[in-house]
């Protein structure tokens, strides 16, 4: 096993209270340095930003521990969405007036299964991910970016059948966008067999465009 463990705060909280809330839920390595370098974008970009940890302080560039440590928490999944439901409380109660989810790959079904059941989430960008039941209705604006190898042969993924779930059901919300020369888990900078940073930058900078479209206040 190569999974390191800290003591650190279970969520890393950036820029002004009462700005617009923008919540980066990582892929399932952890808590990565990376995340954090993500967070400071969106606070130049107008953001209260809060980066919480599921793993309690585990993190793994290790593939396959990575695939553990993710099976736990999906096992796991209502502490999790405890986690997000005390964060976006806090927020809200300091005056944040709009809540947005960023996740990566793991992070892209969490915060899905939130937005799923949860009143108050106003966007979701979603990078390399996609959600844990496609059939779950996600009545919120939703942006896709996948990597070339997140869709099958004919260019579908879960991702795909939802937009056509939540199409069938009226809803028009869910975007989809390919970034086909990446690979999945692109953005993640401790990863050295992946890690794009052209990919990395393209995604970011989309996913905030997109917030500022969602949240004219961001």
């Amino acid at each position: 096993m190569v999974i390191n463990s800290s003591s650190d705060a279970q969520v890393h909280w950036y820029g002004p209270e009462g700005a617009p809330l923008a919540v980066v839920l990582h892929d399932f390595m952890g808590r990565l340095p990376w995340t954090d370098a993500v967070a400071r974008r969106l606070v130049e970009a107008g953001h209260r930003v809060a980066v919480p940890d599921f793993y309690s302080g585990r993190t793994t560039t290790d593939v396959t521990d990575a695939r553990t440590l993710m099976r736990e928490r999906l096992d796991t999944l209502p502490d999790a969405m405890r986690v997000l439901q005390e964060i976006v409380g806090e927020a809200r109660a300091f005056g944040s007036p709009a809540v947005a989810l960023i996740g990566y790959s793991m992070g892209v079904k969490l915060a899905l299964a939130y937005a799923a059941e949860h009143p108050g989430v106003d966007a979701v960008a979603a990078v390399y991910g996609t959600p844990i039941d496609p059939q779950r209705h996600v009545r919120v604006p939703v942006l896709f970016q996948l990597a070339g190898d997140d869709v099958d042969e004919a260019g579908s993924s879960a991702a795909h059948e939802l937009q056509q779930t939540m199409a069938a059901e009226g809803f028009d919300g869910i975007e989809i966008e390919m970034i086909p020369d990446a690979r999945h888990g692109f953005a993640n900078e401790q990863r050295d067999d992946v890690y794009d940073r052209d990919a990395s930058e393209q995604a970011l900078a989309r996913a905030i465009e997109y917030l500022s479209e969602q949240l004219p206040s961001a």
